[in-house]
């Protein structure tokens, strides 16, 4: 097609109707072939982000490792003697870092400084966590799993066989299967959230027609141009020109 736009034409029109109709043409042409171009350097030259890890097995298989708290959970002796291959994978990258009482946050900052440094991922409950970074300033930065390890239930601790405890038992389950501890969830991480949120900076995004439109929106005003110049040949009547007549004499005589 650039071959063919391309074309030159050795005369050009005396009439001026014809000249616009052929400028008309160059520059829808000279917009399709700048379109294709950029286009072609821009699938050729912008590069590949990375896909964001979502599964216990992509981080198994990725260059990350796995930072952890050592504050006494179940999680690093679950993963060693796990047989799942994938959880077994993970016990083998996962570092344990050692607690800090007078630390802020009991020593979370060590993980904290290795995710931002790129080179773990930070294993803790899911809600802390959120609100750990947002809390830093670092929510913008990082992203969770969609996948959980493992499930975290929150309960409440009271005295064997006392008597007010399935009365309990039924209230909460009526509160949890009509949504109401969700949505109290749900709020309570709204308001973390907007209390720490702090404002993005700029991310790299890959090329999209949105970044492309402007091309064609000269080539569709290059053809609504054409398109006019078309009606005008339609409907204004061609006009004769008028040339003398007459013989070329030799100016020898």
């Amino acid at each position: 097609m650039q071959s063919l736009l391309s074309n030159p034409m050795d005369t050009v029109p005396t009439k001026w109707r014809l000249r616009n109709f052929l400028l008309v043409w160059w520059m829808g042409s000279w917009f399709i072939n700048i379109s294709y171009t950029c286009n072609l350097i821009a699938v050729l030259t912008v590069p590949v982000f990375p896909t964001k890890l979502q599964t216990a097995l992509d981080i198994s298989k990725s260059n990350y490792r796995l930072c952890m708290l050592d504050y006494g959970e179940f999680v690093e002796e679950a993963l060693a003697e796990s047989k799942h291959p994938v959880l077994s994978a993970l016990s083998k990258i996962l570092d344990m870092v050692p607690p800090y009482d007078t630390w802020e946050h009991i020593g979370q900052e060590q993980c904290i400084e290795r995710v931002l440094a790129g080179t773990h991922a930070h294993i803790e409950t899911y809600s802390y966590v959120k609100i750990l970074y947002n809390k830093l300033g670092h929510g913008a930065k990082v992203y969770s799993f969609q996948e959980q390890l493992y499930p975290g239930y929150l309960a409440f601790a009271v005295q064997k066989n006392a008597p007010w405890k399935y009365k309990f038992d039924v209230g909460m389950q009526w509160m949890l299967e009509a949504g109401l501890i969700q949505k109290w969830y749900n709020d309570a991480m709204d308001d973390f959230r907007g209390y720490f949120e702090t404002k993005p900076g700029p991310e790299l995004h890959a090329l999209s027609l949105e970044h492309l439109q402007g091309p064609f929106l000269f080539y569709i005003v290059g053809l609504f141009l054409g398109l006019l110049v078309l009606l005008w040949e339609i409907l204004i009547p061609e006009t004769k020109e008028l040339r003398p007549t007459g013989v070329l004499l030799n100016p020898e005589y």
